[in-house]
C-alpha cells in the first residue's frame, strides 16, 4: 500500500532514521563478528593487517549488496505502476522504506569505517574515494527517507546486482582461485551483469527522475538527487570503458603466459637487487612497481592493465 506525505512527517521521518541508524549498528556487528570467523582461516592469518581489514570490510559490502538487491527488487515490483507522478515523488511503501533505511545505514558505515581505517598499511582501499562515495550516497538516501524519490533511490539500488561479482573476484584472488573456472566465468558475468543493470538501465532511471521534476521544480532535494544521479551515470559508463579496454583484452591463457613472465621478471630483479642492494627509497619504489598479475587493492584502478579488469566500486545513489 502506498501512502503519500507532500508534507512533512516527522513521526515518519524519525522513525526511518532510527531504522537506517539500526542498521549501520547491525553492519558493525557483522564487521565485527567477522573478525572472528575468519580467525582460524589460513589465507585470512597471512594477510597484513591492513588486508585483514579490507577483508572484512568486502564482507559487509557483500552481505549489504545481496541484502540490497533483494530488498530493492521487491520495493520496486510491488510499486503500484499506475501511480501518479505526485505518488511517484513523495510516496512511500513499507518495502521502499525498508531498502532505504537498510542502505542509508550502510553508506552510514561505509563512510565511518573509511575514516577509522584511513589509509591503512597494506591496502588503499580506505581512501578519499570509498570515503566520497559512502558519504555521498548517505546524504541521498537519509534525504529520500523525508520521503522523496523512495522509487527513484530504489531503482538505482539495482546497480548494486554488480556488486557481489567485485566482491567475489577479489576473494577468488586471495584464496588463489583468480585463473580458475570459477574466477574467469565469475569475470565475465561481471562484465555482462554491470552493462545490463547499470550502463543500460542507469540512463532509463535517470529519465525517469527527470520526468518528474517539473512536477517539484523548485524543491531542494533536487540539489541532492540531480548531481548524484548525473555523477553516478557518469561513472558507470566511464567504468565500462576501462572495464572494455583492460578485461577483454587478453584471454585467460594470455593472462596466464603475462603472469609467468612478471614472475621470471620479479625473480631476475630479486638476484640483482642482492648483489647489490639499492637504497631503501629506491627498494621501495622497485616493490611498488611490481603489481599483482590482477590489481585489486582499490576500489577503482583508473589506470587501464591491460592483463587485468579494473575493480570499482562503483557509486550508488
Amino acid at each position: 500500500m502506498i501512502t503519500t506525505h507532500t508534507q512533512f512527517d516527522p513521526q515518519f521521518y524519525i522513525e526511518s532514521v532510527a531504522a537506517a541508524g539500526t542498521s549501520a549498528v547491525i553492519f558493525t556487528l557483522i564487521g565485527w563478528l567477522s573478525h572472528f570467523l575468519y580467525a582460524h582461516l589460513l589465507v585470512y592469518q597471512q594477510l597484513h593487517e591492513g588486508q585483514k581489514k579490507e577483508w572484512r570490510a568486502r564482507t559487509v559490502a557483500l552481505i549489504h549488496s545481496i541484502a540490497a538487491i533483494a530488498l530493492a527488487s521487491k520495493a520496486v515490483w510491488q510499486f503500484p505502476h499506475n501511480s501518479s507522478e505526485m505518488q511517484q515523488i513523495f510516496g512511500s511503501t513499507p518495502e521502499l522504506r525498508l531498502a532505504a533505511s537498510v542502505s542509508c545505514g550502510y553508506f552510514l558505515w561505509d563512510a565511518v569505517i573509511n575514516i577509522w581505517h584511513w589509509r591503512s598499511p597494506g591496502t588503499d582501499y580506505f581512501a578519499f574515494q570509498g570515503l566520497l562515495h559512502g558519504s555521498v550516497c548517505f546524504f541521498v538516501y537519509i534525504a529520500s527517507l523525508r520521503p522523496f524519490g523512495l522509487c527513484v533511490t530504489a531503482l538505482h539500488l539495482l546497480f548494486e546486482f554488480s556488486t557481489p561479482f567485485l566482491h567475489i573476484r577479489w576473494f577468488l584472488i586471495k584464496l588463489g582461485y583468480a585463473s580458475s573456472a570459477i574466477g574467469v566465468t565469475n569475470d565475465y558475468a561481471f562484465v555482462l551483469v554491470f552493462f545490463v543493470a547499470r550502463v543500460l538501465m542507469g540512463p532509463f532511471y535517470a529519465y525517469w527522475y527527470f520526468s518528474l521534476m517539473p512536477f517539484v521544480p523548485f524543491s531542494p532535494f533536487h540539489l541532492v538527487f540531480l548531481p548524484s544521479t548525473l555523477i553516478s551515470n557518469g561513472l558507470n559508463f566511464f567504468w565500462f570503458y576501462l572495464i572494455l579496454q583492460s578485461a577483454l583484452v587478453a584471454t585467460p591463457t594470455e593472462k596466464k603466459q603475462i603472469g609467468k613472465q612478471k614472475k621470471k621478471r620479479s625473480h631476475s630483479r630479486t638476484s640483482s637487487e642482492s648483489k647489490s642492494p639499492a637504497p631503501p627509497r629506491l627498494m621501495q619504489k622497485n616493490a611498488n612497481h611490481e603489481v599483482d598479475f590482477i590489481q585489486t587493492n582499490s576500489r577503482c584502478n583508473s589506470k587501464p592493465v591491460v592483463q587485468a579488469m579494473p575493480v570499482c566500486q562503483p557509486v550508488t545513489v
